[in-house]
C-alpha cells in the first residue's frame, strides 16, 4: 500500500494537491502516493479504500487551503463539524495513532486556530506547518520531500534529493544559508535537518566556515603590518577548536534536555541544529567584536592584541578592573562610541534570534509547545550548572588566593 497519504478538500485545494501528488510520485514512485482521485478505481468501496490507505500509510500530508476550515456542505453545516467528514476522520486518525503529520499550507492559507477546530483536531495547529509558495514551489516541495524521506523507507529516484557532497554544498551556499538562517531559522532547520549523516556533515562545514569568517573579521580588525602570512592564518584558525568544543557542549546539553523530556534517539538531529545555531551565533558575535575593535583601534591600535594579552596574563578576579582602567580612555571617542552601538545592536539581534531559533528544535523533533518549554528550562539549568559552577569555583579560588 501507499506510504504517503494526501488529505485535502476538493473544493479548497484540489489543484495544489494534484501538483504535489505528481511531484511525490515522480520522486518516490506512483504506488507510493495515495490520493483519492487516482488511487480509488471506479466501483471500489470509497470508505474502505480510505481506511485501508490510512492503516498502511507512513506519513499523512494534509493540504490546507484558504477555505479549509470554513467550507460547508449542501445543508450549510461546516464540514469540520461533521463527525463523518473524511478530512476530519483522516487527520483525527493520524493524531490518535501517532502517524507522522506534515501539514502544508497552500494558496496563502493561514495556520488554523485551535478554536476553529473540533476537539479531535485540536493538536493540529501545534504541528509545524510547511508552506508551499507559488514563487518557490519547486524549492518548497523539495524541502517537503526531504521531510517525507526522513519518515519513510522510500528510496528517491529524483535528482532533487541526490544532493552533492555535503561540504561542497555548504561552502557553495554559505552566504545564502547565513541570510536564510537569519531570516527564518525554523524553516531553515526543518529543511536541512532530517536526521541523516550528510545533514550533520553539511552543518559541521557551515559551522567551520562561520568560525573562520568570524575569526578573519576579528583578527583583521587589528594591524597585520608586522605579521607574516602564516601568523595570520594560525591566528584565524586557532579559534576553530575552541568554538568546536563549545558547539559540541551545546549539542550534548540540548540532547540531554530533550532526553529528559522523553525524546529519545535524536542526537544526530540535535548535533545538526547545534552546528547551525552555534555557527551563526559565533560568526555574528565575532563580527560585532570586530566592529568594536575597529572603532577603538582608531585611538588605540593595539587594543585587540593588548586586550587578549591582558586577559591571558591577569587573574580572573582582576581582569574586568584592569581592562576598564587600561582602555577606558580609548572607548570614549566618537568613532568608538558608534562602533560600540553597532556591536550592541548586532549582539541584541543575536539574542533575539537565539530565542526564535529554539522553535527549530521543536519543529525538527515534531514535539509539542509545552514539551519545548520544559526542554528550554532544563537546557538553561544544565547550561548554568556546566558553565556557572566552574566559573564560580574559579572566582572563589582566586579570591581566596
Amino acid at each position: 500500500m501507499a506510504a504517503i497519504f494526501i488529505s485535502y478538500r476538493r473544493a479548497d485545494a484540489a489543484g495544489h494537491a494534484g501538483r504535489l501528488a505528481d511531484r511525490l510520485r515522480a520522486c518516490f514512485g506512483h504506488d507510493a502516493v495515495f490520493r483519492d482521485y487516482e488511487a480509488i478505481a471506479c466501483g471500489d468501496d470509497f470508505e474502505q479504500a480510505i481506511d485501508d490507505a490510512l492503516r498502511s500509510c507512513a506519513v499523512l500530508i494534509p493540504v490546507i487551503g484558504p477555505n479549509w476550515t470554513t467550507l460547508t456542505d449542501n445543508s450549510g453545516q461546516r464540514r469540520l463539524d461533521d463527525e463523518g467528514d473524511y478530512v476530519r476522520r483522516e487527520i483525527a486518525y493520524a493524531l490518535a495513532q501517532g502517524v507522522p503529520l506534515l501539514p502544508v499550507l497552500v494558496d496563502g492559507a493561514a495556520i488554523p486556530q485551535a478554536t476553529q477546530l473540533p476537539d479531535q483536531l485540536a493538536e493540529l495547529p501545534t504541528r509545524q506547518m510547511h508552506e508551499l509558495r507559488e514563487a518557490r514551489w519547486d524549492d518548497d516541495v523539495t524541502a517537503l520531500m526531504r521531510r517525507v524521506q526522513s519518515h519513510t523507507e522510500l528510496v528517491p529516484a529524483c535528482p532533487e534529493l541526490r544532493a552533492p557532497a555535503p561540504w561542497r554544498d555548504a561552502l557553495r551556499n554559505f552566504f545564502h544559508d547565513l541570510l536564510e538562517l537569519h531570516g527564518d531559522p525554523v524553516r531553515f532547520q526543518v529543511r536541512y535537518n532530517i536526521g541523516r549523516k550528510q545533514d550533520v556533515q553539511r552543518a559541521a562545514t557551515f559551522f567551520v566556515a562561520a568560525v573562520l569568517l568570524g575569526d578573519a573579521l576579528l583578527w583583521g580588525s587589528g594591524r597585520w603590518n608586522d605579521r607574516s602570512g602564516l601568523d595570520v592564518l594560525v591566528s584565524i584558525a586557532s579559534g576553530v577548536p575552541v568554538w568546536f568544543s563549545g558547539g559540541m557542549l551545546y549539542a550534548v546539553l540540548l540532547w540531554a534536555a530533550w532526553w529528559l523530556t522523553g525524546t529519545r534517539g535524536h542526537f544526530r538531529r540535535m548535533l545538526t541544529n547545534a552546528f547551525y545555531q552555534s555557527g551563526f551565533v559565533t560568526a555574528l558575535t565575532l563580527a560585532a567584536l570586530a566592529i568594536f575593535a575597529t572603532g577603538v583601534g582608531y585611538s588605540r591600535p593595539d587594543f585587540l592584541e593588548g586586550g587578549l594579552t591582558l586577559m591571558l596574563e591577569t587573574p580572573p578576579a582582576e581582569r574586568s578592573e584592569r581592562l576598564m582602567a587600561s582602555y577606558g580612555d580609548a572607548v570614549t571617542g566618537p568613532v568608538a562610541f558608534v562602533a560600540l552601538i553597532l556591536a550592541a545592536l548586532i549582539l541584541l539581534d543575536v539574542a533575539i534570534w537565539s530565542l526564535r531559533a529554539w522553535r527549530g528544535h521543536r519543529a525538527v523533533l515534531d514535539r509539542r509547545r509545552a514539551q519545548s518549554g520544559i526542554a528550554l528550562l532544563l537546557f538553561v539549568a544544565l547550561m548554568a550548572g556546566v558553565i556557572g559552577v566552574p566559573v564560580w569555583l574559579g572566582l572563589a579560588a582566586a579570591s581566596a588566593a
